[in-house]
């Protein structure tokens, strides 16, 4: 018998958001008392909580999440048990080492433990998330993956978007010191995008119960038109 596990975050006014981003909200239109029921709206960016990247985030001509059909969101993959800290870092060698081996076409989550912080420190969660780094993100296209899942903001290491963070909280990140070679600006999105591998970001849910499995993962992202991103219901299937 199939089992079935999640592994979307929630989203709610308290979901972790980009500095550049807004808050989540959710404003009741309707209510019981005057109307006999409720209903609600939303004002959310397409990137909070779990959701697809497509190669339209970055590439102005690239495709957007409506561009790919339902099969291509759905398929092998492997959730990695790649447990990391505080700017901790993935690199080829770690995948290339990893169990269950990855395979071309695999749907791969990097399971690193970071959702853990999703509610309980949106400080940490944004500004000390581990990731890929340049030789990782290499690997990942030389085995030709489908779709890469990221825990945390994203798989994205937080040194390929550090730029705005030093301005923006200074006394919380200070100035750490690295190689800027091995973690070029946005690197992971614009490689991965670059041969058309999908990304999710802000991804987690259950997936601490089936690390280091191999699976069936389906990427269901709401069917919006012309957009860069959306919200999607990640799940896993274990046979």
């Amino acid at each position: 018998m199939s089992r079935i596990v999640d592994l979307t975050q929630p989203v709610s006014p308290r979901t972790p958001r980009s500095v550049d981003h807004p808050e989540v909200e959710f404003e009741v239109i309707r209510h019981f008392s005057t109307h006999g029921l409720i209903t609600r709206t939303v004002h959310m960016s397409l990137h909070a909580g779990t959701h697809v990247d497509a190669p339209g985030l970055y590439i102005p001509s690239g495709k957007n999440v409506d561009d790919y059909p339902i099969e291509r969101l759905f398929g092998p993959g492997v959730i990695l048990d790649l447990p990391r800290d505080d700017w901790g870092v993935i690199t080829g060698d770690d995948l290339e080492n990893a169990r269950p081996r990855v395979e071309g076409g695999d749907i791969v989550m990097l399971h690193t433990g970071w959702h853990r912080y999703y509610y309980t420190d949106e400080e940490r969660y944004q500004l000390k998330n581990p990731g890929c780094d340049k030789s990782a993100v290499d690997w990942l296209v030389e085995r030709r993956v489908n779709i890469v899942i990221g825990e945390g903001p994203a798989a994205e290491h937080f040194f390929m978007h550090i730029g705005r963070f030093r301005v923006t909280r200074p006394d919380y990140i200070g100035d750490p010191s690295f190689d800027p070679e091995r973690f070029p600006p946005h690197y992971f999105h614009k490689e991965l995008m670059r041969h058309d591998i999908l990304i999710v970001d802000g991804a987690g849910g259950d997936a601490d119960l089936i690390a280091g499995r191999r699976c069936t993962i389906g990427v269901m992202p709401s069917r919006f038109e012309a957009v860069e991103a959306a919200p999607a219901r990640v799940f896993a299937i274990l046979e």
